[in-house]
């Protein structure tokens, strides 16, 4: 299995915010909405931060201590970084969900250049998710 959703390219994002997720934003609230397309759908969430480009980038890039800043995260490991200018990171996760935890392996790629890290599943290994990528 895998290549189930369209991968996001690197770069400015196309994301269209009205007033009202404006709004939200200004008042240091995420802005959080589902698009859907067919029978399938994806996650948005933007969110503002007062905070200086590198720190965000050295938070966002810190897979290896996710368990400490992203809920529900009980494992999140590196196990393959390579490259130059456009970095490939592969981190092994685990999610605690309800009463049972669920294993992916992802694929970082973070282009510094263009001010964008994206993501897919690594298909090369087995998850518990059918499949995954973000932006």
């Amino acid at each position: 299995m895998g290549f189930c959703l369209t991968p996001f390219k690197a770069g400015k994002p196309d994301v269209k915010l009205d007033a009202k997720a404006e709004a939200l934003l200004s008042s240091g609230s995420p802005y959080k909405t589902q698009i859907k397309s067919g029978s399938r759908g994806r996650g948005l969430v933007v969110q503002d931060v007062a905070a200086p480009h590198d720190v965000v980038w050295s938070r966002i890039l810190d897979f290896d201590h996710y368990t400490s800043m992203v809920p529900r995260t009980v494992l999140s490991e590196n196990y393959s970084v390579r490259g130059g200018r456009e970095k490939e990171i592969k981190t092994r996760m685990k999610l605690s969900v309800v009463v049972t935890q669920m294993e992916f392996f992802i694929r970082h790629v973070h282009y510094p250049s263009k001010n964008s890290l994206t993501w897919t599943l690594d298909y090369d290994r087995k998850s518990d998710i059918d499949d995954s990528c973000g932006f």
